[in-house]
């Protein structure tokens, strides 16, 4: 595994879902965002065009619509994005530094990723390198390129050093290089 950290010079548009926003409306329109009627949106993600799986990420109101830096959308949480970013401008974002493990396919198996293969759904297709990672996340299946990272939002591990728990996502090979940096 490595360790990494979001580069301290990102900044991020983000939108609150359920609030009024001129700036939703534009996802809205393109058919990026969908208000589900129920006090649930789908959102299209990169990971899910890559997926196929004809349904969008699953987020609440209350959660976050954040924009990345190749125009892509993604969900946060209210608690994730209210303990990772700090607020810079109007509705303009920057995520704190917090130190990640992630892994890659160059990487060595590891516990963790063990983990996610036995409990999480993790599928790791060494034979699809425009699909080598898929998992159920966010309501929906999730998939990524070989050349992508897996990035661990949070690792829970028992007394005896075995993982419990693990939250995480993938991130493109391209979004990862505008805004991360390996550290260790």
């Amino acid at each position: 595994m490595i360790t990494v950290a979001k580069k301290d010079d990102v900044a991020y548009k983000a939108y609150r879902l359920g609030e009024s926003n001129p700036e939703l409306d534009v996802f809205f329109e393109a058919g990026l965002l969908k208000d589900c009627g129920d006090g649930s949106y789908e959102i299209v993600t990169l990971e899910v065009l890559a997926a196929g799986s004809g349904r969008g990420e699953v987020a609440h109101a209350g959660d976050w619509l954040r924009v990345g830096a190749k125009g892509e959308l993604f969900p946060n949480t209210d608690e994730y994005f209210r303990a990772n970013m700090v607020e810079i401008g109007k509705d303009t974002y920057k995520q704190l530094p917090i130190r990640r493990k992630a892994w890659t396919a160059d990487c060595e198996m590891c516990p963790e990723v063990e983990f996610l293969i036995k409990n999480k759904g993790l599928v790791l297709d060494w034979d699809n390198p425009d699909r080598f990672f898929s998992a159920p996340l966010w309501g929906t299946v999730e998939a990524a390129a070989k050349d992508a990272f897996l990035v661990f939002y949070e690792l829970e591990y028992d007394n005896d050093g075995n993982v419990t728990e693990a939250y995480f996502n993938f991130v493109d090979n391209e979004a990862f290089e505008q805004t991360y940096e390996i550290i260790g």
